[in-house]
């Protein structure tokens, strides 16, 4: 398969498929053909903002998740939307495990630590147990789907999955 990225040295080897962003989408290659990369970044980060409030509005002062408070003076660049799931009803593991189930990919974020990968063990300065804090997230959050054609509907089935 072209495009293959392989990254060694951690814990076994990591093979990633790298795609363009104008290889991505046969419409996205339609829609955007001629057209400046700012001026389709732009775009593509308003569609995103659409989902991100949405789900926001729906997730925002549930008990047991915490959702980033976006400072105003910061332009977010909606790549990542990550929740805690501290003291929620179900434990991270177990809403990957039933969005996986609906064939819905969320992601681990920063899981396991960088301070936790092998080549690090024994290294002072690098020991997980000197970042309780971030141990605690790490092992509690999980990023949800966030792109632009994410459609409404597909968030409403992501949120009824978290709430249960």
């Amino acid at each position: 398969m072209k495009n293959k990225l392989f990254l060694t040295g951690l814990t076994g080897v990591l093979l990633l498929f790298l795609t363009p962003l104008w290889g991505q989408s046969p419409t996205l290659n339609l829609q955007y053909k001629d057209t400046p990369v700012v001026q389709v970044l732009e775009d593509l980060e308003s569609k995103t903002n659409y989902s991100f409030v949405y789900q926001k509005q729906v997730l925002a002062g549930v008990p047991g998740l915490q959702i980033n408070q976006v400072p105003e003076n910061v332009r977010f660049n909606y790549a990542y939307y990550p929740v805690v799931f501290d003291g929620w009803k179900y434990p991270r593991d177990e809403v990957y495990a039933r969005l996986a189930e609906q064939d819905i990919i969320a992601r681990k974020y920063f899981y396991p630590l960088t301070n936790a990968f092998e080549c690090y063990q024994g290294v002072p300065g690098f020991d997980p147990q000197d970042t309780p804090v971030a141990a605690h997230i790490a092992d509690r959050v999980l990023t949800l789907p966030m792109y632009a054609d994410l459609p409404l509907e597909k968030v409403d089935q992501i949120c009824d999955i978290i709430l249960g």
